[in-house]
């Protein structure tokens, strides 16, 4: 089984300048700026037949390259962690690729999207998503203080802006420290003329 998702990757030096910014309490756990992503779908475990035909339904996906703004800092707070994120300015060229994505998946299987006679309106497809980059983990509480005076500092804070020129089909590999996540196919977004 593969543990799939779809995500646009962010520059070294982005990931650094975010990373360098997360509040440095205890129990928070940086991600390792190379894993650092904004992901697009998560597919969860898949059998290898599914992966493939992932991979070459994702082939499908017309879009062209746009930029990102990051704008903010947040928290997701669940039940056994929390996961501190920089959130991005929402623009067409992101929901369009994301939706490229989800119909792109829909043949693949039940769970990736599956073919249904009618497909979601644009509205409810998007009502869910919320682009983030995942920056650090807890498996604690981050100070409510913390939090606040991160997020604040972040409102001032808006640096050069990402270029997306592809987005990548992920394969995470669970390990004791920690994700690790491995390309396991690219795809360039065209420019069109």
């Amino acid at each position: 089984m593969a543990r799939l998702f779809v995500a646009i990757e962010v520059p070294a030096v982005l990931a650094d300048a975010l990373l360098a910014r997360v509040p440095r309490v205890a129990g928070v756990r940086l991600a390792a700026p190379h894993q650092v992503h904004l992901t697009l779908h998560f597919l969860g475990e898949r059998d290898e037949d599914t992966a493939v035909c992932i991979e070459q339904a994702l082939q499908a996906v017309s879009c062209t390259p746009f930029a990102l703004s990051v704008q903010q800092a947040g928290c997701f707070r669940g039940r056994r962690a929390s996961v501190l994120w920089a959130g991005v300015a929402r623009c067409a060229a992101l929901d369009a690729l994301h939706a490229a994505v989800e119909d792109a998946l829909a043949g693949c299987d039940g769970d990736a999207g599956a073919q249904s006679p009618a497909p979601p309106s644009t509205h409810r497809r998007h009502a869910g998503f919320l682009p983030h980059i995942t920056l650090a983990r807890s498996m604690q509480a981050v100070p409510d203080n913390a939090l606040r005076a991160w997020r604040a500092a972040q409102m001032d804070q808006v640096g050069a802006p990402l270029t997306v020129e592809r987005f990548v089909l992920y394969q995470s590999y669970l390990r004791p420290g920690g994700a690790q996540h491995v390309c396991r196919r690219a795809y360039a977004l065209a420019v069109t003329g």
